[in-house]
C-alpha cells in the first residue's frame, strides 16, 4: 500500500465539505422558496378575508346607514307633525282669544281665584295630568289670564319638562304593569315565566 498523501487526503477532504456546503445550500434555499410561497399564500389568504371582511362591513354599514336615513325621516315628520299640530293649536287660541275680546267677556279675579285644581284637570288633556299635579301650586291665574290658560300657556314655553313628566309616568306604568304581572306569575306558580314584553 502507498503511502497516504496528505495534500491529495486534504483536498478530497475539503472537496467532500463543499459538497455537503452546496447541498446544505441548495436544501435551505428550497425552504427559503417553500417560506416566500407560504407566505405569498398567507398573504393571498389574508387579503381575501380582509376583502370579504370590507364587503360585509359595507353591507352592514349601508343597512345602519339605511336604518338611520329611515329612522331620521320618521322623527323628521313626527317633528314637523307635532310643529303643525302646535300651529293649529296656537291658531285655534288665538281664534279664541279674538272671540272672547270681540264679546267683551272676561273673568273677573273672583271667578279666576275660584277656578279649582278639578276644573283645571277637566280644561286640559289627560297628557296633562301629571304636569299639573307637579305644577298646580306654582300656576296662578292673573287678571286677564285663568288657571287654565296659564297652565296651558306654561307647558307651551316648557315642553322639555311636560315632555319628561310624561315619559316619567310611561316608566311608571310599565314598573306597576311588571310588577302586576310578577305578581300574577308568583300566585298561578309560573314564577319562570317571563315578561311578555
Amino acid at each position: 500500500m502507498p503511502g497516504l498523501n496528505k495534500a491529495a487526503l486534504r483536498r478530497d477532504i475539503e472537496k467532500d465539505r463543499r459538497e455537503r456546503q452546496r447541498r446544505r445550500v441548495l436544501e435551505l434555499r428550497a425552504l427559503v422558496a417553500l417560506e416566500m410561497l407560504k407566505r405569498q399564500e398567507a398573504r393571498a389568504t389574508v387579503k381575501l378575508q380582509c376583502r370579504t371582511a370590507r364587503v360585509k362591513l359595507r353591507e352592514q354599514c349601508a343597512i345602519r346607514a339605511e336604518r338611520a336615513k329611515t329612522e331620521g325621516a320618521a322623527r323628521i315628520d313626527r317633528a314637523r307633525r307635532d310643529v303643525r299640530e302646535e300651529k293649529n293649536l296656537e291658531r285655534i287660541i288665538r281664534s279664541g282669544d279674538l272671540k272672547v275680546r270681540k264679546r267683551g267677556v272676561r273673568s273677573t279675579a273672583r271667578e279666576r281665584n275660584a277656578e279649582s285644581d278639578d276644573e283645571v284637570r277637566r280644561n286640559i288633556g289627560e297628557e296633562f295630568h301629571l304636569a299639573w299635579e307637579k305644577n298646580k301650586k306654582h300656576i296662578k291665574g292673573t287678571s286677564r289670564m285663568t288657571r287654565t290658560e296659564a297652565f296651558l300657556k306654561w307647558a307651551e314655553e316648557n315642553p322639555g319638562e311636560v315632555y319628561a313628566l310624561q315619559n316619567e309616568d310611561a316608566d311608571a306604568y310599565i314598573r306597576k304593569l311588571v310588577d302586576e304581572h310578577n305578581r300574577e306569575a308568583r300566585a298561578s306558580g309560573l314564577e319562570s315565566m317571563a315578561v311578555p314584553f
